[in-house]
């Protein structure tokens, strides 16, 4: 019972800089200060749209790093 319960918190301590790594990842990918905390609210109302199949294939490939790459 008292190695279940080491495992156990060993997994928390591990959760934990698990969780921390993936926030410095996440505010580094998006630009934030570290130091500032994240919020994200969930979007209760969604409005439906279409997208054109052309125009997302389109932006998708001016957007793509290695395309941005090279045009550099």
């Amino acid at each position: 019972l008292e190695l279940n319960v080491v495992n156990a918190e060993q997994q928390m301590r591990q959760a934990r800089l698990d969780m921390e790594t993936a926030t410095l990842e996440l505010n580094t990918f998006i630009g934030q200060p570290q130091n500032e905390s994240l919020r994200l609210d969930i979007p209760y109302d969604i409005p439906e749209f279409t997208i054109d199949t052309d125009v997302a294939i389109q932006q998708a490939k001016e957007n793509r790093q290695q395309y941005l790459a090279f045009k550099r």
